[in-house]
């Protein structure tokens, strides 16, 4: 599988989003204007990236994470690095909502299709 391509939205996009998706409320937590360009998992995640956190037994990652911002439950606290939030109640949900927003779908395939042998 190759890499991913994102597109850029910013976390206030993102939040308006998740919540006419997920008809609840999203909480923001920072820097509405901060454009995220990708998602990684909270070890990976780099600045400008998205993550999230759904299973206590992370919250070691969360605090560590160099993620720009996270989806987390309302009682998380927030990351040394002082990320950005976005609290809701399902924290998982959200993170699957936002890869369909941010996830860019392949080129098109360029040429001649291939042909398969008829049975």
């Amino acid at each position: 599988m190759g890499k991913m391509n994102f597109k850029t939205l910013t976390l206030a996009a993102i939040s308006a989003r998740l919540e006419d998706t997920l008809v609840e409320d999203i909480t923001l937590e920072g820097d509405p204007g901060l454009e995220i360009t990708g998602m990684a998992r909270l070890e990976d995640a780099e600045a400008g990236q998205l993550s999230f956190l759904s299973n206590p037994r992370y919250t070691r990652a969360l605090a560590e994470t160099k993620a720009s911002a996270v989806i987390v439950p309302p009682a998380a606290e927030r990351p040394r690095n002082g990320a950005s939030l976005l609290r809701t109640q399902t924290p998982y949900l959200a993170f699957a909502h936002v890869l369909t927003l941010l996830i860019e779908p392949p080129p098109p395939r360029t040429g001649r299709p291939s042909r398969r042998p008829c049975a």
